[in-house]
């Protein structure tokens, strides 16, 4: 089951994890899960239209966004002063693979994506991270073995009939 979920339908290069149309930005969260570790992000573009694509810190885009409005050219102007971001443009069928390293807890970085030009179309990425702790999926489901046979264990008592409750109260038991 777990095979499925970590290397499922979804997980294909070629299928995009993000879709936008013009004038949208889509947004993905690099998540902290180390300090002393980098985050290999990849950004593949599988659509037909070029795309820009951006990694930068949260604190930096806050202030151009507005209820869902993301203010792309306001995020871009200041970027040159900011260290923390990276860009590219990225054609039909390439890809960026860059590290992303955060220096506390309380860092976030946004990956942003937007289409490059003014054409109608609607942008495709696949983004995916990489991080150094991967193979600690698998001790976790192990770990959490004796957690899911206690939740089967109480549902399958849950469900059971309650045959042996016998007298004058097991009417309202069994209502």
């Amino acid at each position: 089951m777990v095979s499925v979920i970590v290397d499922g339908s979804g997980s294909e290069e070629q299928n995009p994890n993000f879709r936008f149309g013009q004038g949208d930005v889509a947004i993905d969260t690099v998540e902290v899960h180390s300090l002393s570790h980098p985050v290999i992000v990849e950004i593949i573009n599988v659509g037909e239209y070029p795309v820009y694509v951006a990694i930068v810190d949260r604190d930096h885009v806050i202030p151009h966004v507005d209820r869902g409005d993301v203010d792309w050219s306001g995020i871009v102007a200041g970027s040159a002063l900011n260290p923390d971001f990276s860009a590219e443009t990225l054609g039909p069928g390439e890809s960026w693979t860059t590290e992303v390293s955060t220096s506390s807890l309380s860092d976030v970085h946004l990956v942003l994506a937007k289409l490059a030009g003014t054409e109608q179309g609607e942008g495709e990425v696949r983004i995916t991270m990489e991080y150094f702790d991967d193979e600690l999926l698998w001790s976790a489901v192990l770990v959490s073995l004796p957690a899911f046979f206690i939740t089967g264990l109480v549902a399958a008592m849950a469900t059971r009939d309650l045959d042996y409750i016998i007298g004058e109260d097991s009417a309202h038991v069994d209502s």
